[in-house]
């Protein structure tokens, strides 16, 4: 897992930045862990498939973790919330 890091305002020409996946600090990894854990016994709730994967002590395969959050977002079962801060 990596965070992604982008410039939210747009450059000139009027496009936004791509964002940057940048390595999670080494000081971070254990809360890293414990909070995707979190999301992902979430998203569980709502798919039983995953919830199996989890059970088996296997590690989902991210595009499918992504899809689930899309969908369970779409279907206002989840509410993702992003939080920022910005280093100089």
């Amino acid at each position: 897992m990596s965070i992604s890091r982008w410039s939210a305002p747009p450059t000139a020409t009027g496009r936004a930045k791509r964002s940057e996946r940048i390595e999670i600090p080494g000081e971070l990894l254990e809360r890293e862990r414990e909070e995707r854990g979190h999301l992902l016994e979430t998203l569980a709730d709502f798919d039983d498939a995953l919830l199996e994967t989890l059970l088996m002590d296997e590690t989902p395969d991210p595009s499918l973790v992504m899809a689930d959050l899309a969908i369970d977002t779409a279907t206002g079962k989840v509410v993702p919330t992003c939080c920022s801060a910005r280093r100089r």
